[in-house]
This record gives C-alpha cells, structure tokens and sequence, in this order.
C-alpha cells in the first residue's frame, strides 16, 4: 500500500510541471509569443541587412527609413496558428501579441544595422579624407 502511495505520489510530483505548462501554453500571449520567436528569427538578419544597406548608402536618412519600414511592415499570424483558438477575444489577444513581439525584434534588428551601416559609412569616409 504504502509502495502505491509513493508511485502516484511521484507520478504527480512529476507530473505538475507538465500540467503547468499545458496551462501556460494555452493563454493566447505566451502561445504568440512562442510562435512570433520563431518567426522573429528569420526576420532579424533581413531587418539587419537592410539596415545595414540603408544606413551605408544613404546615411541616417536610409537608416531611419529602413527603421520606419521595419516598424510599419508587421507579418500577420498565420491562419493555422490562429484556428488552435476558438474565441474571438483569444483570436484577438494572440494577434496583437505576436505583432508587438515580431515589430519589436523587427526594429532591435533595423536599429542595430542602420548604426552598423552608419558607423561603417563614417569609418570609410574618414579614412578616404585621411589618406587624400
């Protein structure tokens, strides 16, 4: 009996992280920002990219407009992702939460190319005056 008692017991105890997160999973938030990571990951070295070419070509100019791009243009959740929930309200709150994640990493990464790209263009200039 005893034997029994300490099997279920350490089935629960172990079994309590696993219920935990199921119930975490289920909130529409952590579930957009799980997914816009994902997302976000493919995203960051365009955004970086195009920040860097923004900001060298044309300075702080092509940077901020790189910048701008990047906080305008948000992806929208995909439609298979959106159906795991059957409320409008968790339709709701998993779309604004997945463009707030995706829009912030989207600008970190524009942000940190157009001062790349600026500090690279600043860099060549000085030295091209500096050999002239």
């Amino acid at each position: 009996m005893r034997k029994a008692a300490l099997i279920i017991g350490g089935a629960l105890l172990l079994a309590g992280p696993s219920l935990t997160w199921a119930e975490e999973s289920a909130d529409p938030c952590v579930s957009a920002q799980m997914d816009a990571e994902s997302q976000a990951q493919s995203n960051r070295v365009v955004w970086g990219l195009a920040g860097i070419g923004g900001g060298f070509c044309l300075g702080c100019i092509g940077g901020g407009a790189v910048m701008a791009a990047s906080y305008a243009m948000v992806p929208e959740p995909s439609a298979l992702r959106l159906q795991r929930f059957d409320d409008p309200q968790d339709r709701y709150m998993y779309t604004q939460c997945y463009k707030e994640k995706v829009r912030g990493s989207q600008f970190q990464a524009a942000t940190m190319g157009a001062v790349a790209g600026i500090l690279l263009l600043v860099t060549m200039y000085t030295t091209i005056m500096m050999t002239s």
